[in-house]
């Protein structure tokens, strides 16, 4: 699913899955405990694990940085998902009317 979203919401993989592999890192290191247990996603474990004894500034991430041009690059793709998602479910629809058809006609 990441490799999905990396390839068609290239500047989302960032937000949705660096920085906040660095965010949870820091949180979870910040307990003061002798064990922690996180409950995490999946995508996220090995974001955890690599940054886990890196200097993380918390700072820099909590800063919103925004590319007005990936943003709309980005509106483009989710229509074009959204799109093609329309259009196999009308296809799926279509093939299934007409089973539906062959089979009390025929």
């Amino acid at each position: 699913m990441v490799q999905e979203l990396s390839a068609i919401f290239p500047s989302l993989l960032t937000p949705l899955l660096h920085e906040r592999d660095l965010y949870m890192t820091y949180q979870l290191r910040s307990i003061q405990a002798k064990k922690i247990v996180g409950v995490v996603g999946l995508g996220h474990v090995k974001g955890i694990q690599n940054n886990w004894f890196q200097n993380i500034d918390r700072e820099a991430l909590m800063r919103i940085t925004a590319n007005p041009q990936n943003q709309q690059q980005n509106i483009i793709n989710l229509i074009k998902l959204l799109l093609l998602k329309y259009i196999v479910i009308l296809f799926s629809i279509l093939i299934l009317m007409i089973v539906i058809i062959i089979y009390y006609f025929y």
